[in-house]
């Protein structure tokens, strides 16, 4: 059975970020944070949204907010308080990774099975030319351009699914920037993930429908193992 997957409050999530900011120093202590009208613009959020995550931060004792006066910092950035809070992040990622690899193993073997079988050859033409020169690219930049997983669930036209994936792909992708040794960020876990690519999409060139799931299947739980050797070598303690 699918579990269910752990939700954050828009205003949870500008709290997160703040203080993951205060933790690599760009807010620093004894320092007054921008104002409220900077803040909503640089978070893209509401002034109601950013006022809770204001009030949450307060009462965290990560910052003293007066009225007309602003939001001043009062933790230091190596304050086991924002460790903690660091921690925390990092421990729902992890569940929400488990959690998409969970379902996306029981989703997405069948996509490209059903998508070799039933897809026109225009729309496979039309994949193929569209993944290629980003597959063949040696720009490293070029393994975020385009979602692969994505691209192929639009060939489904169903919008029911396609929200599905790109959700579990946003959950993947809601991870704190001070884990510079995430699997994404190597340039051999990227070669390889583009040549598991490839094998997908010519099954599916091939109408092999078969080697399509095969070959996704073993994708997806490569993407787990690397995964989880991440979180038990590079951040769980030892």
């Amino acid at each position: 059975m699918i579990q269910k997957i752990q939700k954050t409050k828009l205003h949870e999530a500008v709290v997160k970020q703040i203080i993951e900011m205060i933790s690599l120093g760009i807010y620093k202590y004894g320092e007054k944070l921008p104002s409220e009208k900077q803040l909503c613009e640089s978070f893209g959020v509401s002034r109601v949204t950013m006022r809770e995550a204001l009030k949450q931060l307060a009462e965290l004792e990560f910052i003293q907010t007066r009225q007309g006066m602003g939001s001043v910092v009062t933790v230091h950035s190596d304050d086991p308080r924002v460790s903690t809070q660091f921690s925390s992040s990092v421990a729902v990622m992890e569940n929400n990774f488990r959690y998409t690899m969970q379902a996306r193993l029981l989703l997405e073997p069948m996509i490209v099975f059903t998508l070799a079988n039933t897809a026109t050859d225009e729309e496979l033409t039309m994949l193929k030319d569209k993944l290629m020169p980003i597959l063949d690219s040696d720009d490293p930049a070029a393994f975020y351009l385009e979602d692969f997983h994505l691209a192929v669930a639009e060939l489904l036209h169903n919008p029911l699914v396609l929200d599905f994936i790109a959700q579990l792909r946003a959950l993947e992708n809601d991870a704190p920037s001070r884990l510079p040794t995430l699997p994404e960020k190597n340039i051999e876990f990227r070669r390889r993930n583009n040549e598991s690519h490839k094998r997908i999409l010519a099954a599916m060139l091939d109408r092999q429908a078969d080697l399509a799931y095969l070959y996704m299947k073993e994708h997806i739980l490569y993407l787990k193992g690397e995964f989880d050797d991440f979180f038990q070598k590079e951040y769980l303690p030892q």
